[in-house]
């Protein structure tokens, strides 16, 4: 782990004040896209008053609301996660965790449905050989 620390200068011990505004700027305008959004369908609740339409927007408006906030709050952690400089380990801690794009080999296709990976495949012949121990796929004797 980096033994540096996030948002203070190293030389002051202060905080370093350039750093947070580099880091809350693009925060702020994730909030701003997010209630400029939200405002949509608020202000069209706000003209049509306390009928069902009027209701329904204000409901799509909470909606809104609250999925602009969870991703506020993923983007959030993940930016602490970058910051902080924390290695993702697997239970041993020499072998660094392969992020999901990367593959042990990448000549292998990745498994989507369509492709199977290195354990699916292994599953798929010993379900093959328990279905039909000999190899023999007609199941005749020659």
């Amino acid at each position: 782990m980096s033994s540096r620390r996030p948002f203070i200068d190293v030389e002051s011990g202060t905080l370093d004040r350039s750093q947070i505004l580099v880091e809350a700027v693009p925060l702020a305008r994730l909030v701003l896209y997010v209630g400029l959004i939200a405002l949509v369908p608020f202000a069209l609740a706000f003209f049509f008053g306390g009928s069902i339409v009027g209701t329904l927007l204000a409901a799509v408006g909470q909606f809104v609301l609250a999925v602009g906030a969870g991703i506020v709050l993923i983007y959030v952690v993940v930016r602490g996660i970058d910051i902080a400089g924390v290695s993702r380990l697997d239970g041993d801690s020499s072998v660094p965790r392969r992020s999901s794009g990367e593959r042990e080999h990448p000549d292998e296709p990745r498994s989507d449905g369509h492709h199977f990976d290195r354990d699916e495949q292994e599953t798929e012949r010993a379900e093959r050989e328990r279905r039909d121990p000999d190899g023999d796929s007609d199941g005749s004797e020659r």
